[in-house]
C-alpha cells in the first residue's frame, strides 16, 4: 500500500469519527480477535490499529496525574529496584502518603514480619528504606520477611484459598516469640460511631456531587485511561477491565476536600475471562472539577485470595 493510498483510506473511513469509551473497547476487542496475517494485513485490521492509535494518543494527552500519583509511582519503582518488592506484593501493606513521603506498613498480623518501607521523594528521585534493613531474610522462620517471602505468599495465595491463613499463623508465632502482640492496634467502632461516619460520608458525597463539573461517564473514561497508562496495560487488559455495578461514588478527597469521584475496577475475574498478569482490583479517584487523577492504586487482592 502506497503512502498516499493509506492517507486516503484513513481520511475516507475516519473523517466522521466520534470517539467514546464504548467504541474504543469494541475496537480493542476487534484487534484482539483479528487472525494473525501471514503475508498480508487486512484492511479492517489497518483501520482498527489506526483508530486505536488515534484514541490512545488523544486520551493520553488529556490525562493529568496529580503530584500524589507521581510520588507514589516513584516510590513503587524505588521499592522494586532496591528491595524487589513489586506492585503485587504491596497488597499486603497499607499505604500512607504525606507530602513527598510514602510509607508502606504490613497489614494486621503481618505487620511485625513485613515491617515498614519508607520512601522519600526529592527532585524526582526516590530514596527507600526498610525498618528491617540489615536483618537476614532467610525463610519463613526469620523475623524479617522480604521479597522472597512475599513472592512465595503471592504464588501460594493464587493457588490456594487457605494459604493466607498459614502465613498469618507463622507471622503471629514469630511476633509472639519476639514479645510482640501481632493482633493489637485494631480500630473498633461502636454502633453510634459507625452511623456517624456513614452520615458524614453521605453529606460529603452530596457536596461533591453538587460541585461536580464532569459527568460520571466522562470521569470513568479518564479513570480507565489513567489505569491503562499507569500500569502499562495491553489492549487485552484494557478491553477486559470491568467496572463495579455501582459505578463511581462521590467523595471529598484529601485535606483540601476536593470534590471527586472514585471508581473501582476488576481484572481477571470470572465475568471478564482474563487470565494474564495484572489480575486484581484497580482504584482511581478523579477530580470532578477538572478531571485530574488525584489517586490511583492496584490491589492484587491476594490477602483475600484473589
Amino acid at each position: 500500500m502506497k503512502n498516499h493510498d493509506f492517507q486516503e483510506l484513513v481520511d475516507l473511513n475516519l473523517s466522521g469519527l466520534v470517539w467514546d469509551e464504548r467504541k474504543r473497547r469494541r475496537v480493542l476487542c476487534a484487534v484482539r480477535k483479528e487472525e494473525k496475517p501471514v503475508k498480508r494485513i487486512s484492511r479492517a485490521f489497518v483501520l482498527a490499529a489506526v483508530a486505536v492509535c488515534l484514541s490512545v494518543t488523544a486520551l493520553a494527552a488529556g490525562v493529568v496525574f496529580s503530584n500524589r500519583v507521581d510520588v507514589t509511582r516513584l516510590a513503587e519503582d524505588a521499592l522494586f529496584q532496591k528491595y524487589g518488592v513489586s506492585a503485587e506484593m504491596l497488597s499486603y501493606f497499607s499505604r500512607d502518603i504525606e507530602d513527598q513521603t510514602v510509607r508502606y506498613e504490613g497489614i494486621g498480623p503481618l505487620n511485625y514480619v513485613l515491617g515498614r518501607y519508607t520512601v522519600t521523594v526529592n527532585g524526582g528521585k526516590a530514596d527507600a528504606a526498610w525498618s528491617w534493613d540489615g536483618e537476614p531474610t532467610g525463610g519463613l522462620d526469620s523475623r524479617a520477611w522480604g521479597a522472597e517471602q512475599l513472592q512465595e505468599m503471592c504464588d501460594e495465595c493464587r493457588r490456594s484459598i487457605n494459604a493466607i491463613d498459614y502465613y498469618v499463623m507463622k507471622a503471629e508465632v514469630i511476633a509472639q516469640k519476639n514479645g510482640v502482640d501481632a493482633n493489637k492496634g485494631g480500630v473498633l467502632f461502636n454502633q453510634a460511631e459507625a452511623e456517624a461516619q456513614q452520615e458524614k460520608e453521605r453529606r460529603d458525597a452530596e457536596k461533591a456531587k453538587s460541585l461536580a463539573r464532569l459527568s460520571i461517564s466522562e470521569m470513568e473514561t479518564i479513570a480507565r485511561e489513567a489505569i491503562a497508562l499507569r500500569y502499562n496495560f495491553t489492549p487485552e487488559q484494557s478491553a477486559c477491565l470491568t467496572s463495579s455495578e455501582e459505578g463511581g461514588w462521590y467523595r471529598l478527597f484529601g485535606d483540601d476536600e476536593l470534590p471527586c469521584c472514585a471508581f473501582f475496577f476488576s481484572l481477571g475475574y470470572d465475568e471478564d475471562g482474563y487470565q494474564g498478569p495484572g489480575r486484581g482490583a484497580y482504584h482511581a479517584t478523579i477530580n470532578a472539577l477538572d478531571g485530574t487523577v488525584e489517586d490511583i492504586f492496584y490491589d492484587a487482592d491476594l490477602a483475600g485470595n484473589g
